[in-house]
């Protein structure tokens, strides 16, 4: 065999078997946590959300295409007394594969947020879930705008610009939202980890809070990735995309910036040491980092834990509004 073409099939068959590893494991959790959501249902032991959630449809722009956004309405939100009362936003986004819903129904941040609301006295807040799928392998999209050199000749799906200008601008404009950088979290899980610490960090004049859980910091144009930049993305995109590499260009206009990392002990080296890296990067800088970790795999009773220990640690930070 040719040698160009035995490394092409060693290549190809070591992706093949890391997808199906990958994806494997997600699924043993995910039957696992299906099993948990049937047993609290049908123990009635499941906490009675206080606020409301619902799905709606909207017009991308970006995507010239509908989109849809799981939102949770916090308590009151809809009664006269609130009527005039503006709330911060927390937006999170999924991992990859998801079907979209993954931290509404997996997450279940919705019942997070909501007992911390009702147990703790937390500052009311939204929560927005958009769907980010994309146009790379099991629905892919790294939350970037996607080079437009597609194998197929397509023009890339602007999946950043949907999630930052879209979907903020349609949150903004149909409900009673703080709309400074700190009334506006993001943070996701995995590829939505990265999409998170990538996007905020690209717009911290958008948002002040940033929590990447399982994440990876630099721009990845391998494996399942690799549909999404095109297959030959330039160093510069790569740059630009990579916040572990951009963030040294200007750190002081992240001065007000609060970025929470986090991971499992059991996550893979790479999620590990991605994390370990950034963190020790962001604290290089003098911009304000926490880092956790705590026992477990790349999970959601990992994620959920450190979604619910991040939302305590920036309670200060988190505006009420006085209206």
């Amino acid at each position: 065999m040719n040698p160009k073409f035995r490394t092409l099939w060693r290549w190809s068959i070591s992706s093949a078997i890391m997808v199906l590893l990958i994806f494997g494991l997600l699924q043993i959790d995910l039957v696992r946590q299906n099993l948990e959501i049937a047993w609290i249902a049908m123990s009635g032991k499941g906490w009675h959300l206080r606020g409301t959630t619902r799905t709606i449809t909207f017009w991308s722009n970006a995507l010239q295409q509908h989109r849809q956004l799981i939102i949770y309405l916090p308590p009151g939100y809809s009664t006269i007394a609130n009527q005039a009362t503006k709330y911060p936003v927390l937006y999170l986004l999924h991992g990859s594969p998801d079907p979209g819903n993954g931290w509404s129904r997996y997450g279940r941040a919705q019942e997070e947020v909501d007992r911390l609301i009702t147990l703790e006295h937390y500052p009311p807040m939204m929560v927005v879930m958009p769907d980010g799928n994309g146009q790379g392998t099991l629905g892919d999209s790294e939350f970037i705008d996607a080079p437009a050199r597609q194998k197929n000749g397509r023009p890339g799906l602007k999946i950043g610009t949907y999630v930052t200008v879209d979907t903020v601008n349609f949150i903004d404009s149909h409900y009673r939202t703080i709309q400074t950088p700190r009334g506006r979290l993001i943070g996701g899980i995995s590829t939505g980890g990265y999409g998170a610490a990538n996007l905020g960090l690209q717009n911290p004049d958008e948002f002040g809070t940033i929590m990447s859980f399982s994440g990876y910091y630099r721009a990845d144009p391998t494996g399942w990735a690799r549909p999404v930049w095109g297959y030959h993305p330039t160093e510069l995109e790569l740059y630009s995309q990579s916040p572990i590499d951009f963030i040294s260009s200007d750190p002081v206009k992240y001065r007000d910036t609060f970025v929470i990392v986090g991971d499992g002990a059991s996550d893979r080296l790479y999620y590990r040491h991605d994390t370990d890296a950034f963190y020790t990067k962001l604290l290089s800088l003098n911009i304000q980092a926490r880092k956790y970790q705590y026992p477990g795999r790349h999970s959601w009773d990992l994620w959920r834990t450190l979604l619910r220990t991040s939302l305590r640690t920036v309670r200060d930070r988190v505006p009420v509004d006085v209206t």
